[in-house]
């Protein structure tokens, strides 16, 4: 009876460790290649894979040698392996992230995430496929009964897989992170088949072996330390605070001259600065900061989707005209960003209705309208959240604008030639009659501005802190109708938003 239940108790936590692993992988490459659903295809497609040829191995090896201490030895060996992901994983990225070379060949997201899936999980994974085949053999003792028995342990294990998706996820990632969870799955496995193979009088060899697994285990958590959980840094800044949450990793940093940031993921990608003693950054808020001169109204109702550290609304009350009163709305989905930002950007001297919630969903809740609704949200600061980008939300933009109101969105691309920009453009032009860009010098952002009606853009007052931004803005607009030809009209239903950003981006 024993044996029994610690047989269902140990598919039932490599269930769980199956798909803990699958939930931690996709997280761990988000700061590397985005949380795209190419990324996802590969994290899940690469998974299967492995169960695929665990099943298949694991009922084979079970026919030859059907005993438990070899069910028990796979097990531990499996976390062995898993312990081993934090270690090789900044290692094995320098060679595959999107941007480097990889021999004479580019290596884009879908084939480098492929690739860093395979390398650091495949193993692992066809280790833990093996297991529930390979108890199903070793608990069948009558023919008559062995559907039952099969029957039960796919149960015990698949209820396993579902707590290791909810658990990573509400618990292990945001609580602990993701590589120290790694390590931690990769040790509760070893000790569980150090257990099995303890309770059922294995040779001394097996034991010594697995009791070597765990020791090595350990000793990489120690010597991987703070060098394998990427705190460590070749850039001249100071790290003031990093947080791993539900929706990203980000870093709050200081650089030499005072300048503060936060950073999303490895590639150190900004999302918002901050300066005690400067409002202007040199970057794409700046010139958001004009938006407030090109409205007629003189009490002015503002809602940023993507608030962040507050740059942009900071800009805004700073630069804002003498004979105008501002009410911003800011949305923000991370609160953890937010109680940084008010920690160290000063978020909390900003006179803001700070929402916590997804942009899409606030816009279709609220019953306020806006003289200028500005989207400036990124999903891992690469991708534009696909329902931001799409005829029905610009409708629902749309309905929230005031008379005169105005939309802004923030878009990275190369160039004006991309299908990203054009489908972009086409897209808006299909809700808004009047549509204008510019490009912030030296950088990739398009600022995309929408209207109902016309707007004057370039005969507008703005203040003397501002006549150098405004120039710049005056030179570089454009009216984007010769561009709306061959694109894509982006959709809910139908958005290929991914890989355009891959195409339009590297």
């Amino acid at each position: 009876m024993i044996y029994t239940r610690f047989l269902y108790g140990f598919v039932f936590i490599t269930g769980a460790s199956v798909t803990a692993l699958e939930m931690i992988a996709s997280r761990l490459f988000a700061p590397y290649f985005g949380a795209s659903i190419f990324v996802w295809a590969n994290v899940i497609g690469v998974v299967l894979i492995g169960l695929a040829v665990g099943y298949w191995w694991g009922g084979k090896l079970a026919d030859k040698h059907p005993f438990p201490k070899v069910l028990f030895f796979i097990t531990a060996a499996s976390g062995f392996l898993t312990t081993f992901i934090p270690f090789f994983l900044d290692i094995f990225l320098k060679f595959v992230s999107p941007g480097e070379t990889f021999g004479q060949f580019f290596v884009s997201i879908i084939i480098s995430s492929f690739f860093a899936t395979s390398f650091l999980f495949l193993a692992p994974i066809i280790l833990l496929g093996m297991v529930s085949p390979f108890a199903a053999r070793v608990m069948v003792k009558d023919i008559k009964a062995a559907g039952e028995t099969i029957g039960s342990l796919y149960a015990f294990s698949t209820i396993g897989s579902v707590l290791g998706i909810f658990g990573s996820s509400f618990y292990l990632i945001p609580y602990i992170g993701s590589r120290t969870s790694i390590l931690a799955i990769g040790i509760i496995l070893i000790v569980i088949g150090m257990t099995g193979i303890f309770l059922f009088k294995s040779s001394k060899k097996n034991i010594y072996t697995v009791f070597c697994m765990l020791i090595a285990a350990a000793l990489i958590a120690v010597l991987t330390g703070e060098k394998a959980f990427g705190s460590s840094s070749p850039f001249s800044f100071k790290i003031l605070e990093k947080k791993e949450t539900w929706y990203q990793y980000f870093r709050v940093i200081e650089e030499s001259d005072g300048m503060r940031k936060i950073l999303t993921n490895a590639n150190h990608i900004q999302q918002s600065s901050y300066h005690p003693d400067k409002i202007l950054t040199g970057g794409y808020a700046d010139y958001l900061a004009l938006m407030p001169f090109f409205l007629n109204n003189n009490d002015l109702n503002i809602a940023i989707i993507g608030l962040s550290g507050g740059t942009v609304s900071r800009e805004i009350f700073a630069f804002k005209p003498d004979s105008k009163i501002i009410n911003i709305d800011g949305v923000e989905i991370d609160p953890e960003v937010v109680k940084s930002a008010k920690k160290y950007f000063a978020l909390d001297e900003q006179p803001l209705n700070i929402h916590i919630e997804d942009g899409r969903t606030f816009l279709a809740n609220t019953k306020n309208k806006y003289n200028a609704i500005f989207a400036d949200a990124y999903q891992e600061q690469l991708y534009i959240p696909f329902y931001l980008l799409t005829v029905e939300f610009f409708q629902t933009a749309k309905d929230h604008l005031m008379p005169g109101g105005i939309f802004v969105m923030n878009l990275n691309s190369a160039s004006r030639e991309t299908l990203l920009y054009k489908s972009s453009i086409a897209t808006l032009f299909d809700v808004f009659p009047n549509v204008y860009s510019f490009r912030v010098p030296d950088t990739y952002n398009f600022l995309i501005i929408a209207a109902i009606n016309e707007l004057d853009l370039v005969n507008s007052e703005a203040p003397k802190s501002l006549e150098t931004v405004y120039a710049r803005f005056s030179q570089d607009l454009k009216t984007e109708i010769d561009y709306v030809e061959n694109a894509s009209i982006l959709r809910d239903n139908r958005s290929s938003i991914e890989l355009m950003t891959e195409k339009a981006v590297f």
